[in-house]
């Protein structure tokens, strides 16, 4: 219900001058686009870090799974951003998404929540006749997951995504074209090393920096 909260407070004037920029990263020179949402700075492309955990170029068979960025274990959330960033929030994403949501003119009564799962704190948001892929403003690309060391890509993006109140670190968005789920759960994620999943992760900062 706080979602739909939101739907209704946040005006998509909001985004009418939406503040835009590069961001380069000092530790390796890569450049990022941003752009401003609500008092937080974005980046609009996925994080390409490399780490010696990340899918790439560890593991990565085929350089073009790399193209739209890197994949990450969530042991690996609290540092991977650049100083001064951090990994986007579920709060964070749950804001982004109302305001999406409202700059589309998408009626918050459509919205249809199924929070029945075995996983915890897991809830979904059906959005039929929608396409979140076709926003403009974190540019989202269905990118999929990596599991082990493969590729899954089943039309979809999935992105990690830090509960603070929790301090639950294995929360993550998956995300298709009409619709979400927010959840947490150890499978595939405190596993067996060729089933552990990484996912890709936005990196947030506030507008000062």
């Amino acid at each position: 219900m706080k979602l739909l909260l939101l739907i209704a407070l946040l005006s998509p004037a909001l985004f009418s001058n939406a503040q835009t920029g590069v961001f380069t990263d000092a530790r390796d020179n890569e450049q990022y686009k941003t752009i401003v949402i609500a008092g937080n700075r974005w980046f609009r492309e996925n994080l390409r870090f490399q780490t010696s955990k990340s899918f790439c170029p560890n593991f990565n068979k085929n350089a073009a799974d790399c193209n739209m960025g890197n994949y990450y274990s969530n042991s690996e959330l609290n540092f991977i951003c650049p100083d001064g960033w951090h990994v986007a929030t579920t709060t964070e994403w749950e804001s982004f998404i109302s305001i999406l949501l409202k700059s589309n003119n998408i009626n918050a009564g459509l919205i249809k929540y199924d929070t029945s799962s075995f996983v915890k704190n897991h809830f979904s948001i059906s959005l039929p006749g929608t396409d979140l892929f076709r926003d403009t403003l974190l540019q989202l690309v269905p990118t999929g997951w990596i599991e082990g060391d493969k590729m899954k890509n089943n039309g979809g993006l999935t992105l990690w995504a830090v509960d603070l109140p929790s301090r639950d670190e294995k929360y993550h968005f998956h995300i298709v074209k009409d619709g979400l789920i927010k959840h947490s759960h150890e499978h595939h994620i405190l596993d067996k090393a060729k089933k552990i999943r990484k996912f890709p992760v936005r990196c947030v900062c506030d507008t000062a920096k």
